[in-house]
């Protein structure tokens, strides 16, 4: 397992990394002035991670009033979880654009699109990169720690 600090500058570095690499691109490709594309992005980020600790706790208080375990989760409840969080992000993030970025619905759908698939790229190469360049102890890896 990973320490406290080591989470924390995983989650600091994926947003600085992608928020760097994301900003310019969609600017240029959504035709806004990069301050206003760099303001959205930023506050979508932190839509995004306060939308992931809400809905993670929603999640497992669902899954607890139903009578299910937090652990172990099976592919059918991990995928599940991972369709309504993308689903409800996507939800907030399309009437967010519009209003920031002033655009219309299909423009901010568009854009949405466009920025989900980015994030989904770039959490697995930078999950990557990030564990060969700061690996987990080997100690954590045996034990299970």
């Amino acid at each position: 397992m990973r320490s406290g600090w080591d989470r924390l500058r995983h989650a600091v570095l994926f947003e600085v990394v992608a928020l760097l690499l994301v900003t310019p691109v969609a600017a240029r490709i959504i035709g806004t002035e990069m301050g206003k594309t760099a303001l959205f992005a930023v506050g979508m980020s932190t839509l995004a991670m306060v939308w992931n600790a809400a809905y993670n706790w929603l999640f497992d208080m669902s899954l607890l009033r139903c009578g299910r375990p937090l652990q172990p989760r099976g592919f059918r409840v991990r995928a599940v979880h991972a369709v309504l969080f993308e689903a409800g992000l996507f939800a907030a993030a399309v009437p967010f654009a519009m209003a920031m970025l002033d655009l219309d619905v299909w423009q901010a759908v568009l854009a949405e699109i466009g920025l989900a698939s980015f994030y989904m790229v770039f959490a697995y190469l930078y999950n990557w990169a990030y564990d060969v360049v700061f690996p987990v102890p080997v100690a954590a890896c045996v034990s299970g720690e």
